[in-house]
């Protein structure tokens, strides 16, 4: 009886050590899957503004204007 309950005890210890490591391993997987949405964002941001950048540079000579709009 009490190898029995000794036993029930060591199941459900290494029962709930497995889902709190799953758990953990979910967590660190979402963690990491919005730092890459993030970077992605990031780079998406700079490659429009560099683009925006080229854009008016090479408009800029063809209106004659100077960048401070004056």
């Amino acid at each position: 009886m009490i190898i029995n309950i000794i036993i029930t005890i060591i199941i459900t210890i290494i029962i709930i050590i497995i889902i709190i490591i799953i758990i953990i391993i979910i967590i660190i997987i979402i963690i990491i899957i919005i730092i890459i949405i993030i970077i992605i964002i990031i780079i998406i941001i700079i490659i429009i503004i560099i683009i925006i950048i080229i854009i008016i540079i090479i408009i800029n000579p063809l209106t004659g204007l100077p960048l401070g709009g004056e």
